[in-house]
């Protein structure tokens, strides 16, 4: 009688725990759903970054037309802008703090006196881009189209990645043991390779830029055993430490991970998730989302099994 009640209590649990999932991804889907990449703009204009990343990772070949966008003083922390077309779009004010400006087109654009705090423009177009009092600290333009002048009236100071732009993978590894603070230095395409590198050195077979049926991905790791191949999907997301990872990019992959039927999933990070980012992987299975100092703990061990 007493297994009998055991039962029916946990099978009542597990009915609520499904349906509770149930609802929370149905109002993902549902706020996602009335949003495509032909209104996807609606998203930035009124601060739904989360939402617009999202859109972004769904859609990786996806290059934004945002010309002449008008979104001064918007709060647009940690957007993912790669490849946008900004030309005269005006941000005059805005928080484009941790953006993600890479390979993007701003001729002409207005940036003045915006926050573009630890943002990244590697290889980004800034021919006539008004920077006057934009703060600029930690913010990366290796690569990118700009004149000296444009920089005379900003605050703060550029980071150049550039210094490690010869180096190996594994190479950038040993420093990163010796220094975790060479994390905040490396561009985000030198964290994907070092994360690979460190699955490498572990003994996995690694693919770095894998596309997938469903999307892209930054790396997919293989783990051959005699009973067949493992497979795991990575992503990467190079981040200030302040710039928590929030549920969307885990969302996304989670996504992926259920269709292409893997093994199981990790998202790495230079900074933290929050706290609901940590509360979905903890409901579903096979995904793990590694922080900065668990990826430290990564190096360590990879390197130490190297030497």
């Amino acid at each position: 009688m007493i297994l009998v009640t055991s039962l029916w209590l946990l099978g009542i649990s597990l009915l609520i725990v499904s349906v509770i999932l149930g609802w929370f991804l149905a109002e993902k889907i549902h706020s996602l759903g009335i949003y495509g990449i032909k209104n996807a703009v609606e998203l930035l204009k009124i601060g739904r970054v989360e939402e617009w990343n999202t859109l972004r990772d769904l859609n990786p070949d996806w290059k934004p037309e945002l010309k002449k966008i008008d979104l001064p003083n918007t709060n647009l922390n940690g957007v993912n802008l790669r490849k946008a077309d900004l030309t005269e779009a005006n941000f005059c004010m805005a928080d484009l703090s941790d953006a993600d400006l890479t390979n993007s087109i701003l001729f002409n654009a207005n940036l003045s006196m915006a926050n573009l705090r630890r943002s990244l423009l590697d290889h980004s177009d800034l021919t006539y881009t008004n920077l006057n009092g934009a703060e600029i600290e930690g913010a990366s333009i290796d690569g990118a189209v700009y004149k000296d002048e444009q920089f005379a009236k900003v605050k703060g100071e550029i980071h150049h990645s550039s210094k490690f732009a010869e180096l190996e993978p594994e190479k950038i590894l040993h420093l990163i043991y010796q220094d975790p603070k060479i994390l905040d230095e490396i561009s985000p395409i030198q964290f994907e390779a070092s994360v690979a590198a460190v699955f490498e050195l572990l003994g996995y077979e690694v693919e770095l830029k894998s596309r997938t049926r469903f999307g892209f991905l930054d790396i997919i790791v293989r783990w051959k055993q005699a009973i067949g191949d493992f497979i795991f999907l990575v992503e990467c997301k190079k981040y200030s430490e302040k710039n928590l990872v929030g549920i969307a990019p885990v969302h996304a992959l989670y996504g992926i991970l259920e269709k292409e039927k893997a093994t199981g999933a990790f998202l790495v990070t230079t900074s933290q998730f929050t706290k609901e980012a940590l509360e979905f992987s903890a409901s579903v299975k096979n995904i793990q989302l590694v922080d900065r100092i668990q990826f430290i703990e990564w190096v360590k061990k990879a390197i130490g099994k190297s030497l």
